[in-house]
This record gives C-alpha cells, structure tokens and sequence, in this order.
C-alpha cells in the first residue's frame, strides 16, 4: 500500500463519489459498529501492463489477523465455463453451416457491483494511513486478552473497544466499503450470482429469433452469433446490458472470428478450440528448458504442471501424459531436485514438439449412436483360441453380413497365453475381436 497510497487515495475518493464506498471517523465507526468493527490490512498490486501512476487493484485481506472469511460459508459452489463447455458449443454451431461471429467484452468492478447491507460495512473497514489497529494490538496484548473463543475451541481475535484507542487515533479517517470487495470469500459467490441472473435475463429479451451463445466467466464475457442478423443480434445483447446498467469497459470490447478468451484460443472459421500462441510458446520454453537441465524440483514441477493442465483442458489429446508427471511431482518432498528418469524427460519433449506443431483441436466432430455395428465372441479351450464375428450394422442379419473368424496361437498372439490357459484372457479376446473387425 506504501508504494501506491497516492493512487489508492485518488481510486478511495472516486469510489465514495460513486457510492461504492464510505468514509467516517475511527470513532464514530466503534459507536455504530461496536464488536462488528474488522479494521483489515490493505494491499494494492499495480496491474498488468500498466505504469507506475495508473490505476492499481487494491486488495482487501479478511483472512489475515481478522475473523471475517473464516466465518464466512459459501452456499455452494459457483460455477464458471471452462474449456469442456467451449468444446460443447463450438461443436453445436458446426453442423448448422452459417458462418459466426464473436464479441468480447469486460465489465468494469464487477466484483464491486453487489451492494451489501449497512449493517455489515462495518464487517469491511480500513485505512489508507493511520496507526490506529497496530497501536490497538499492541495494547490488547499487553491487556492479556488477545483473542477470545466461542466455547467449542475456536478462537478470534479480541474485538476492537474505544478504551484501545488514543483521541488522536479515534479521529483518524476509516474507509467502509459498501460493495463485495477483492479479498472477502463471498464476493465471488454473489458476482456469480449476479451474472447468471443478468445473462438469463439476456436470453429472455432476446427471444428465439435473435439468440445467441452467451457465456460470462467472472467478469470476462463471450457472445457469439451466426444467423442472417448477427450483428443485431450481439448488439441486441450489450443494449440489453446497457439498459441493466452493467458497467462495459468499452474499450476493451473486441471480436471477430479468431479471438482469445479467458487463455483460451477460439476460431469459429475452423469451430476449433485451443490456447493462444503466447501461452504454447511459453510452456514450448519451460518444457525444453527443464528437459535440456535434466533435473526440476519437485515444487517447481507441480506448478508447471498445474499450468499444463489449463493447456490440455483444450488440446485434450496431450492430457494423458501428465499422469506420469504428477506421479513423479509426488515422489518426494517439493524442495528436492533428483534427476528426471527417461520416461519424463521423454515426456517433456513430447509435449513440447506436440505444441509446436498444434495448438488447437477441432470440435465440430460430435459423438453419434450408431446402433449395434458388430457382434463379436471368443472361444478359450485348452490351447485353442479363436475369435470372431459378423458386422451387423443397419440392422443386417448375421446370414447376409460380412463376417470374420481368426485362430490366435501363441507365435501370432503371444499375449493371450502369458497367463497360462487362455481362458484366463477372455475379455481381453473379446475385446481384440472388436478391434479386429
């Protein structure tokens, strides 16, 4: 907070002009709060690609040294698109042969759009500047009460009283934020809420005639459209936002046909799914970097493999490897760095080559009931084995289908005998008669 108090008093007074926020007096927030009052610790964390005088991201810390997020239980869980449900929508848009187009779009302070009761702003206090809480502890400690239980074993700290404080401290200026704020547990959960309720509502306007696939993750949106009035359609849906009064950051409102989204890499030319060239890139270098070093810790290897994880989410075909990587991430402690064993390293350059030569996967192939297509059997006796059957697909009697028989023998099929009598393999025979046909 030191190094960005001038940025975040100018964001601090912007926000109580806009409502989002309250000032008042140390003092008087103790007569209208009392044991309610939680004076947290601030930070601000500068954003991306932005200068040193820009707009920072101030977060609000209810965990630590304050009883807020421990307390506080979330109903259930939200919910939030991720690459299984892109692959699902770029799949049903496929078959209908239109052509289709995205936006993108950002809504400003979402997490803040939530109003809480009066009652419970005190519950988000703090300051900008002020000794008032570390003098408080200090004081409390030295008072031997500094934290209470509730009588099942559970302790919080000791809640803030007027006696703790100097005039001086009881005059200094204390922040109420008004609105869900970043760092409090539910913030989140009545975002989510929030922006299911607004993007059913979208649907309901729009009606059948202009619909569209809307997803919203956070506060990132996505709108696609593909019938002859798309483009009214999309507008249609941001008028619709307009009108509720969602705040849209318009200069980051984009589209087109190839766009990222989310970290993810969507093509609606080709219905394919992906992650974007920078992020390939970057795992491309940590893969071959580690593979080249022939060690990795343990720690560092979870991580990235937690990485590889958001990656295979849309290249699915790679995500089968990882399971030897977690397996060896677990092997031992996260500080150790053992050398990495054949299998991983080959691994590592595997996934590498496969992301420099792809990046996405098509989802316009849908799975499809074709009905019985094969009826297969195997016969186990002695050291007679033997499997077949006949392709009955459209319902063709075995009489006039085409059909196969095939004797296995210990030179041909050397794996059906490894257990002794073949008997013991005769799922295993089935099965290789499916594949067989």
């Amino acid at each position: 907070m030191k190094e960005h108090e001038a940025q975040v008093t100018k964001q601090f007074t912007a926000e109580v002009e806009e409502g989002l926020m309250a000032t008042t007096t140390l003092g008087q927030a103790l007569d209208e709060y009392g044991d309610e009052l939680i004076l947290a610790a601030t930070g601000a964390i500068a954003k991306k690609g932005h200068g040193p005088d820009s707009e920072v991201r101030v977060i609000y810390d209810g965990t630590n040294g304050v009883y807020l997020n421990v307390g506080i239980r979330i109903r259930d869980q939200v919910r939030f698109p991720t690459a299984p449900d892109l692959m699902a929508v770029l799949a049903e848009p496929s078959e209908t042969g239109r052509s289709y187009v995205m936006l993108m779009y950002d809504i400003k302070k979402a997490h803040r759009r939530i109003p809480v009761l009066q009652e419970e702003w005190g519950r988000q206090a703090c300051q900008i500047r002020g000794s008032a809480v570390s003098s408080a502890l200090t004081r409390i400690s030295r008072a031997a009460r500094p934290v209470i239980t509730d009588g099942g074993g559970d302790a919080r700290p000791a809640p803030l009283r007027k006696e703790d404080f100097t005039t001086e401290e009881l005059a200094e200026t204390v922040y109420l934020n008004c609105v869900g704020t970043f760092g409090v547990a539910s913030a989140g959960y009545w975002w989510g809420r929030a922006a299911g309720a607004i993007v059913r509502l979208t649907h309901y306007i729009l009606g059948h005639e202009d619909a569209i696939w809307a997803l919203i993750y956070s506060d990132d949106g996505n709108i696609m459209a593909g019938d002859e009035w798309r483009e009214r359609s999309l507008l249609l849906h941001l008028f619709v936002l307009v009108v509720l009064g969602v705040p849209l950051a318009w200069h980051k409102v984009r589209g087109g046909v190839e766009e990222e989204w989310i970290g993810y890499w969507l093509d609606l030319g080709k219905f394919e799914l992906g992650v974007s060239a920078k992020r390939a890139a970057c795992a491309i270098q940590r893969l071959e970097e580690k593979a080249r070093e022939g060690r990795v810790q343990l720690g560092e290897l979870l991580q990235g493999i937690g990485r590889l994880g958001f990656i295979t989410s849309a290249v699915e075909h790679l995500r089968p490897f990882l399971g030897p990587l977690y397996a060896w991430a677990s092997a031992g402690p996260r500080y150790a760095r053992p050398a990495l064993p054949p299998m991983i390293l080959l691994i590592l350059k595997y996934l590498a080559r496969e992301l420099r030569e792809t990046r996405s996967m098509p989802c316009s192939d849908k799975a499809r009931q074709l009905g019985e297509v094969y009826r297969m059997d195997a016969k186990a006796e002695g050291q007679t084995v033997v499997i077949g059957g006949w392709k009955s697909e459209g319902g063709c009697k075995t009489k006039d289908a085409a059909w196969f028989s095939l004797e296995l023998t210990r030179k041909t099929a050397p794996w059906a005998f490894e257990r002794g009598e073949p008997y013991r393999t005769i799922a295993s025979l089935e099965l290789m008669g499916t594949l067989v046909g």
